[in-house]
């Protein structure tokens, strides 16, 4: 669920509402013209348990067929894995879905990709060619495991930020000649963890 951003940016702050666990998010910066984007999904990931032999080989054989869309991706806890593309290899990353995993209790398929870097349209295709049901097992089955809500701002670096999250405290800072690259609050917990980073310097 996305919702607008809340506050003035003229003035340098606003507000996130946090889609998970129901807290505001207050982040204040000492910089002009600074332009901020909308609220968007930087990371989303499922699983889906599926029981039944026929469904398990159902989808190993539809991930086959894909041939050249697809490359082997084995890590764990699954057994098998796919990197899917967009289109034949090495074009932009659509989703990695693994299955068959190694420890019980885990969902029998894992979808992860970045919906704001895919072409949605080509998901919901491959999403219908893979699963048995087709997407409507996205709709009625999926248990969602990772929501990654994000807002870019252009014009600022991690240092010029004064970021608060409730009952977060900065538990990381990861800092390159003097300077913050990244900085966590919070830790990897159900209800969520706040990083704030140097997106220029992440691919450097």
């Amino acid at each position: 669920r996305q919702t607008p951003l809340i506050g003035d940016t003229s003035e340098g702050q606003f507000k996130i509402r946090q889609a998970v666990c129901e807290h505001d998010m207050a982040i204040k910066f000492k910089a002009q013209h600074v332009q901020v984007s909308k609220l968007f999904c930087d990371k989303l990931s499922f699983t889906i348990n599926y029981l039944n032999k026929d469904e398990r080989a159902h989808i190993a054989q539809q991930i086959k067929e894909l041939g050249t869309l697809s490359t082997p991706y084995i890590r764990r806890p699954y057994k098998n894995g796919a990197r899917i593309y967009e289109g034949e290899y090495p074009s932009q990353m659509c989703m990695l879905i693994q299955w068959d995993p190694i420890f019980a209790g885990a969902g029998y398929l894992r979808v992860d990709f970045n919906p704001s870097h895919a072409d949605m349209n080509q998901v919901s295709a491959l999403l219908h060619h893979i699963l048995p049901d087709g997407f409507t097992d996205v709709q009625l089955r999926a248990c969602i495991t990772r929501f990654d809500a994000s807002v870019d701002l252009q014009g600022i670096s991690p240092d010029q930020f004064l970021a608060y999250a409730p009952k977060k405290q900065i538990s990381r800072v990861h800092c390159k000649s003097g300077k913050t690259e990244t900085m966590y609050l919070g830790a990897q917990e159900p209800d969520g963890m706040v990083v704030i980073y140097d997106k220029q310097r992440e691919g450097k």
